[in-house]
């Protein structure tokens, strides 16, 4: 007796600051060829596009959003402690609530994980369950930049610290097949001056240290979405549309491959 087992489908969001937007390109091109996800997982700056699209907003709203966020909705100056943090994460969690359809995992149609760094040991963190404010704004909280967020008795910081692209996570959650998307690639190489003031180099080392976590997620991935943004610098979100734009061109190179595995995958197997 033959029998098709269809393979899961797990899609990792890698973080980037503004380059993260490029995955809602990807987003774009697995819908309209009709790639079911079964499970999503983000760090950083990407957490805050998959939760507003795994709480089940519609991807056109998904895109929609995107294109008219602004700094200003994402960004507050911390009054209280500034010491830990020139940023707090006030108006993400404003943005969040404003956005996603509901506020806790368990009740997003799409099972969603998001990774966050423990300040104190540097463990990763996957967060599957209860509110989703405090774990997307942990995952975006750069040191230096934002302040740590409290989650329970434990303090996080950004998800890229540990892993850029958290193709591990969907394993771990049940996929079988598992598309990783990476923004971080020539991170770089549109920083070639010598960064001159505290911003500056702290915008550097997020990039330094988010190519190098982003390495494990290539490996773990069966199917590596490269989105070329090596032009496009990490606080560029005005140029958001072209970011999606070079989400979508990377992930129709890809879409081919994708294609020929699920169908592999999900060919008949005698019982």
């Amino acid at each position: 007796m033959e029998q098709i087992r269809h393979q899961t489908v797990g899609l990792a969001l890698g973080g980037g600051v503004a380059r993260s937007f490029a995955n809602i390109g990807v987003l774009n091109v697995l819908a309209r060829a009709q790639i079911h996800l079964d499970y999503l997982t983000a760090s950083s700056a990407a957490s805050i596009i998959g939760a507003i699209y795994a709480s089940g907003v519609s991807l056109e709203e998904t895109n929609q959003i995107a294109r008219h966020t602004r700094w200003k909705d994402l960004l507050a100056i911390s009054w209280k402690a500034p010491w830990r943090g020139i940023l707090c994460s006030r108006n993400i969690e404003k943005f969040l609530q404003r956005h996603c359809r509901s506020r806790y995992f368990e009740d997003f149609p799409l099972p969603f994980g998001v990774i966050a760094a423990e300040l104190m040991s540097g463990e990763e963190r996957l967060f599957l369950s209860g509110d989703i404010v405090p774990a997307v704004s942990a995952s975006c909280s750069i040191p230096g930049v934002f302040q740590p967020v409290q989650v329970g008795k434990r303090l996080y910081i950004d998800g890229c610290y540990v892993n850029q692209i958290p193709a591990a996570a969907l394993r771990r959650m049940g996929a079988d097949i598992v598309i990783g998307c990476d923004v971080s690639r020539g991170a770089l190489a549109v920083k070639r001056k010598v960064p001159r003031n505290m911003f500056a180099i702290l915008q550097y080392l997020v990039a330094l240290h988010s190519q190098k976590t982003a390495n494990k997620g290539r490996v773990e991935s069966d199917i590596l979405i490269e989105i070329t943004v090596n032009d496009i610098r990490l606080v560029d979100l005005h140029r958001v549309v072209e970011l999606i734009e070079r989400g979508e061109q990377a992930a129709e190179r890809v879409l081919p491959i994708l294609q020929r595995r699920l169908a592999s995958s999900n060919s008949p197997q005698t019982a």
